[in-house]
């Protein structure tokens, strides 16, 4: 069970990361692709899964939030990511706020990557001491 919701975690991981990622290019291009249907619903569907997982993965190891700072920090900036991706994606901002969003979005996950990795709300930071 444990094994299924990491890898359904990460693949969640990498398809809203990526999917932020090509969504900035097709708007940046002016791409049709961008009215499609399932690319204006599969964020939503995919950051709900990333969610769930991550909710079902501390139910599964028995994880204590309140008692895990990297966790916590983990979920703060999870919430930072999905904002400012839905900020990078309006149309009615400028692209100077756009791409700060979008900058900022990235920083996020680089983040939340790094408090996974090391288990620490300093995220890569531990590294560097």
């Amino acid at each position: 069970m444990y094994l299924t919701l990491k890898t359904l975690h990460v693949a969640a991981i990498l398809l809203s990361v990526g999917g932020l990622i090509l969504r900035r290019h097709w708007m940046q291009s002016n791409s049709a692709l961008l009215q499609r249907k399932i690319v204006r619903i599969l964020p939503h569907v995919v950051d709900t899964i990333l969610l769930l997982s991550g909710i079902a993965l501390i139910y599964t190891l028995h994880l204590a939030v309140l008692e895990n700072s990297w966790l916590i920090a983990k979920l703060v900036a999870l919430v930072i990511y999905i904002a400012l991706a839905a900020i990078t994606m309006r149309t009615n901002l400028g692209s100077a706020v756009r791409s700060s969003a979008f900058a900022g979005a990235l920083a996020a996950f680089l983040f939340i990557a790094g408090a996974a990795i090391t288990k620490s709300a300093a995220s890569w930071w531990v590294y560097l001491q």
